[in-house]
Parts: C-alpha cells; structure tokens; sequence
C-alpha cells in the first residue's frame, strides 16, 4: 500500500514595499502589528508575499482594504489545489517506529523521517493509513473552505453550507440551527459547497466507513 502524500509548503515570494508605505503602515500598527513588522519586514521594505498577507490577516478591519489595494498581487485568488497550504496546517504522514515492540506506524506532522509531533500509534500499516486519509482529508478540505471562503463567517441562526452524509454517500446541504457537515466544515454559499463535493467526492467515499 502506498503510503498518503505529504504536500509541502511552497516557498514564499520574496517581495518589497516602499520605505514611505513602510513607515505608514508602522503609524497605522497596534503593539502586536508592530512587533510583527519588526519579524517580517527590513528596513529597506524586503519582505515576502507571505508577510503581507499575514499583516493583513491581523490588521484591523478598516485597515485590510488598504493593505489589500496597496498588494493586489499577494491576494491574487487563482485557483485551490492540493499542494496550496493555504490554512498553513500541516498534513498528516506515515512514519515507522521500529522500537522495542517491534514495527508500527504513527501519523505525525513534521516529515515523512521521524521527528514530527507524535498523534497516535497503530498496530498495522493499514490503520495508520487508514486514519492518516480521514486527517489529510479533513486538512485540505479547512484549506479548500478557507480559500473559497474569502473571510467570510457563519452567523448563529442564519444558513449555512457545507457536506453531509446521507447513507454513507457524501452530499452538500445546508443547516441552520447547528452544524452537522462532515469535521464540521462550514462554507458561504451552496455553489461553493457543491465545488467541494465535487473535489473531495472520491476522497470521502473511500473513507466513509469510518465516519
């Protein structure tokens, strides 16, 4: 048995601002933003298209549009795919610990050679495959909501999207009062949660047993 993927984080794009926009993003900065700008960003503006949207993500509301127009670039929304870590979680993989109990297979979360956050240990091969798939899947479908999702956020009592499962065989759908879709994934409209049935379709069906 082959074991899961392992999608790695893309390397940043180095990128640079202007001192001037530097400087008025310092004024505009809380404590937090600025002790943040001192980590990410060098005097002369050189920083990464990261950077920048991890500014945006922790400025205050009416200051995320400026930063928005200022980096058009960094924003560009493209397309998801599988490989994109955009929630910036790490994926689940098979390493073998071959300790005084003999082989057994763990999922962990730094890379595929040991060394990674222990989750849990298994008797077999199969199993640890098996529970590394439901937690792979459950990642990239929060990287597939996130995206798509565009900051947008569930209020209490109003509708919401995302996928069930009826008899096994996954659907999109919408509740109301509470959340019942699968690892309780939440998204904006029902187009989007039909685009993610018709991403992960195969992915839950092969896992469904388990859920």
């Amino acid at each position: 048995m082959a074991f899961p993927t392992h999608w790695c984080k893309s390397e940043p794009t180095q990128y640079k601002i202007t001192r001037e926009l530097l400087s008025k993003y310092w004024d505009a900065a809380t404590d937090a933003q600025r002790t943040y700008l001192n980590d990410n960003f060098k005097l002369d503006g050189s920083t990464t298209n990261e950077a920048i949207i991890g500014l945006h993500d922790l400025a205050c509301t009416d200051w995320k549009p400026t930063i928005k127009k200022n980096h058009p670039d960094c924003f560009s929304k493209g397309k998801w795919n599988r490989a994109h870590r955009y929630d910036k979680e790490s994926y689940y993989f098979i390493t073998r610990d071959t300790g005084e109990k003999g082989t057994a297979f763990r999922c962990g979360k730094s890379g595929p050679c040991g060394g990674g956050e222990k989750f849990s240990g298994f008797l077999t091969e199969d199993e640890a495959s098996d529970e590394a798939k439901i937690y792979n899947l459950m990642m990239m479908m929060r990287s597939f909501a996130k995206f798509h999702n565009e900051g947008w956020k569930p209020d209490e009592g109003k509708l919401k999207h995302g996928i069930g499962m009826r008899s096994k065989q996954p659907i999109a759908t919408d509740w109301r009062d509470w959340n019942g879709f699968l690892f309780q994934i939440e998204v904006k409209d029902i187009e989007t949660a039909k685009a993610m049935l018709e991403e992960f379709k195969a992915d839950i069906e092969e896992i469904a047993e388990y859920l």
